[in-house]
């Protein structure tokens, strides 16, 4: 196989880049992918430069590494994402433009570094306090489906619903509140 050159952007994101396309594209789930050390004479680099891509990849949730086994393809690989929640409904006419553009730019950030993310919306109007569950339920089946590998939450107060959603999917909870996070 010849070896394409290389770009000018870190080796381990081209080599997470070009993985994650053969994973989406050619593997089923439960694939176990080559040794460390194959991967890295396949592509030319260290070892060290392999364990970044796959450790990114795993992070994303495409990837699961078994200590001792190997790396193998996730199940939900397509679909497992960070998901970004909002309570405020984007679509409402007083929507402050400044919170719409940082929630986008926050979801193109993630999804330029390799990282899928979904936005979540919810129902609450503008300038109105969230209730005590969320109005952004399907983030609540995404967790249960198990295709959420980390939750942020941008104005968004943690509610019960959502601490205990992430909490029984194991997924870590982020968020511009610190103080509604410590449920």
């Amino acid at each position: 196989m010849a070896r394409r050159p290389l770009e000018r952007r870190p080796l381990h994101r081209q080599i997470a880049d070009r993985l994650r396309t053969e994973i989406v594209g050619q593997h089923e789930v439960g694939t176990r992918l080559p040794s460390e050390a194959a991967l890295a004479e396949r592509f030319d680099v260290s070892l060290v430069t392999v364990r970044e891509a796959l450790s990114a990849l795993a992070q994303a949730g495409l990837l699961e590494r078994r200590h001792g086994s190997g790396t193998y393809v996730a199940g939900h690989a397509a679909d497992r994402h960070v998901a970004i929640v909002i309570e405020m409904d984007l679509g409402a006419n007083q929507v402050p433009f400044f919170q719409f553009q940082v929630v986008r730019h926050l979801e193109s950030c993630l999804v330029e570094a390799g990282c899928p993310a979904r936005l979540y919306v919810g129902s609450t109007p503008p300038g109105s306090r969230a209730g005590t569950s969320t109005s952004a339920k399907a983030v609540l089946e995404a967790l249960a489906a198990g295709v959420v590998s980390g939750l942020i939450l941008f104005s968004t107060r943690a509610t019960p619903d959502l601490v205990q959603a992430a909490a029984a999917a194991g997924v870590p909870i982020v968020g511009d509140d610190p103080g509604a996070l410590a449920h």
